[in-house]
């Protein structure tokens, strides 16, 4: 297995770290992933909460060659999520986290500000990027995981200024707006 690939792998499993941290710290049995949507302590309400409905085709075509491909949704006691295949892959996954989990939890290589949100991006391998959201007033994490298919890595390669995470940045800022956390 390449260098490159093993480190996608340790970002995936870093996921799946977060999430079981989570699990664990869950307060209640009675969460899951089918609850309605409630409105945010504070002046936020929630816009959705389907992440499906978190990104569009405009936000997708920056990681696939196939913009208008079907998501795929599923959940879990502890989040939903929906991906998006490409070329021959998963490019694009949303996961929304029904718990908060802490930024220091977290290993990231950049922090970013949405607008007054903090969000935690890791764009250590060169190819993908892995970004975790925590809401402001909610019990929610926002998990962002992308890699752009291969016509579209092609067509439009990252530069050594320009990670996939920087690229990222305007499809999570619209699903930070449209959970009402911006």
């Amino acid at each position: 297995m390449s260098k490159r690939a093993r480190s996608a792998c340790v970002s995936v499993l870093s996921l799946a770290a977060v999430a079981a941290v989570a699990a664990g710290c869950s307060n209640s049995d009675a969460e899951t992933a089918d609850a309605p949507a409630t409105e945010a302590t504070g002046s936020l309400a929630a816009t959705t909460s389907d992440p499906c409905a978190l990104i569009g085709p405009e936000e997708l075509a920056i990681f696939s060659s196939k913009p208008e491909a079907e998501p795929m949704a599923g959940s879990d006691k502890i989040s939903t999520s929906c991906a998006w295949d490409g070329d021959g892959a998963t490019v694009v996954t949303v996961t929304l986290q029904n718990s908060k989990t802490e930024a220091s939890k977290f290993k990231p290589e950049t922090k970013i500000d949405l607008g007054g949100i903090a969000a935690y991006a890791d764009a250590s391998v060169a190819d993908f990027c892995t970004v975790y959201v925590p809401a402001p007033d909610e019990d929610k994490t926002l998990i962002f995981l992308a890699t752009p298919d291969a016509p579209t890595a092609e067509a439009n390669p990252a530069t050594e200024d320009e990670t996939w995470c920087d690229r990222a940045e305007p499809a999570i800022s619209k699903a930070v707006a449209e959970l009402g956390w911006a």
